[in-house]
Parts: structure tokens; C-alpha cells; sequence
């Protein structure tokens, strides 16, 4: 029970101390936002959380853009919010 608890404990220091940029629905358009946790759902839990939106609309970027934003790659944070900037300067 011991070892359950101290992988579940480290799990989630990992998972709140990761960032990756992806798309994001508001609903009336796809913009870019950067989330803090991994991308994707484990048990039919999301394991992210939008920390910040942009304003770059998804489906106006340039097709190598799009692929590193759907690549979810993860970076720290203020890589995150550094290339959020530069697209957003680009729109």
C-alpha cells in the first residue's frame, strides 16, 4: 500500500511540474493555449489544465506550426509561454 501511495504521490509532483502547448476549443474558435500537466486522460481522468490561452487561432497557423503544436511536446514554462508570445505576434 506503502509503494501504491508513494508512486501516486510522485505522479503528481511530475504531472503539475510539466507544461506542453496544444489546442484549445473556446467554443466559437480553436486557439493555442499552454497546459500545465500531460496531455491526454488516464482512468477517464484529464491529467492537464489550460494555464494560459493565446491568442493565435489554431487554424490560421502555418502547417509546421501546427504540427508542433499538436506534437505536444513538453517544455518548461516559460518556453511554453514564450512560443504562445511569438505566435501570437505572428497573428
Amino acid at each position: 500500500m506503502l509503494v501504491i501511495a508513494v508512486v501516486v504521490a510522485g505522479f503528481t509532483i511530475y504531472n503539475s511540474s510539466v507544461y506542453y502547448v496544444g489546442a484549445h476549443d473556446t467554443g466559437s474558435t480553436t486557439v493555442v493555449a499552454l497546459y500545465r500537466g500531460l496531455p491526454g486522460r488516464l482512468l477517464g481522468i484529464t491529467l492537464s489544465s489550460v494555464v494560459q490561452l493565446g491568442a493565435a487561432e489554431y487554424q490560421s497557423l502555418i502547417p509546421h506550426l501546427r504540427e508542433r503544436v499538436d506534437a505536444h511536446d513538453l517544455v518548461s514554462k516559460e518556453e511554453g509561454r514564450a512560443f504562445l508570445e511569438t505566435l501570437d505576434e505572428q497573428q
